[in-house]
């Protein structure tokens, strides 16, 4: 597919004749056309088209929210394993849950107890409880968000934005630079792991974490958490931020926790650097 930067290029380069200037103007229309509209609703099939939210609220200038709504088959190993292996009556805890894809699956298909989705950006949030209130068959009681970051404390925190929209707190947008005037300081609030926990009953309970590197952080925080909860399975992804740091965290759990993919096919810490930008799974023995 050729990209629209190499098209404004290589008409750049021929004079406003009548057919150029007709190239040039939708190209700039097309661009532009959904400038002040930004957040507009969609229909997202998961895996086929049995399963799906209705409305589904996105950002059309955020290349993540796109491919999210875009593709049947985006993150499809995820939502076969809940199909899988959520019980009724568990809790979800959605850590980095960006538009909620995940989270309104479970709510939708699974018959969660209670699920927490939690993302520091103000805009997720927003576009989750946009698609929420234009849905009437999702269970509003049964979810609640947490616009924070997991960790300590309040603080500032630098946000990472590349030109599609997408943004986060960790500079990991691949081998593309992050240009500097896309470095943004917030004060985002933060929960911390406890306080998460907190919120929840003794009954099982599947974690996903996706927070661009600072998942062996999270990890660490509820290894060493003192609830009381019950903890059957953990999602996160690999990434190269931090990465021996996160094989220590692992093998502390291996003493109650089953290393796998999401097929359910055993994982050795050596095997982890074959899995950067997947999703692995700690599931309890």
């Amino acid at each position: 597919m050729i990209k629209y930067s190499a098209l404004v290029r290589f008409f750049a380069n021929f004079q406003d004749g009548f057919i150029v200037k007709k190239f040039k103007d939708f190209l700039i229309n097309f661009n532009f056309d959904n400038r002040h509209t930004p957040f507009q609703k969609t229909k997202k099939y998961y895996l086929n088209k049995k399963y799906f939210i209705e409305n589904f609220y996105f950002d059309i200038f955020d290349y993540s929210n796109v491919s999210q709504l875009l593709y049947f088959e985006y993150e499809k190993n995820h939502f076969k394993f809940y199909l899988n292996s959520f019980l009724k009556d568990e809790i979800f805890i959605d850590i980095g849950s960006n538009i909620g894809t995940h989270s309104f699956f479970i709510l939708k298909y699974l018959n969660p107890s209670k699920v927490l989705s939690i993302d520091p950006q103000k805009i997720c949030i927003y576009l989750q409880k946009k698609t929420l209130s234009c849905n009437n068959n999702l269970n509003k009681e049964k979810i609640e968000f947490i616009n924070s970051a997991v960790g300590d404390s309040t603080s500032e925190i630098k946000l990472f934005r590349n030109n599609s929209g997408s943004g986060t707190l960790v500079n990991d947008f691949g081998s593309d630079p992050v240009d500097s005037v896309n470095i943004e300081n917030h004060n985002i609030s933060s929960i911390s792991v406890e306080d998460v926990f907190k919120k929840l009953s003794k009954e099982l309970v599947t974690i996903k974490i996706d927070v661009q590197g600072s998942e062996e952080k999270i990890l660490n925080d509820i290894y060493n958490s003192n609830s009381l909860i019950n903890i059957k399975n953990i999602i996160f992804e690999v990434n190269k931020t931090n990465l021996d740091n996160l094989k220590k965290v692992i093998q502390k759990y291996l003493n109650k926790y089953k290393l796998n993919d999401l097929n359910f096919n055993q994982i050795s810490i050596l095997e982890i650097e074959k899995h950067i930008k997947r999703c692995l799974l700690l599931s309890k023995i």
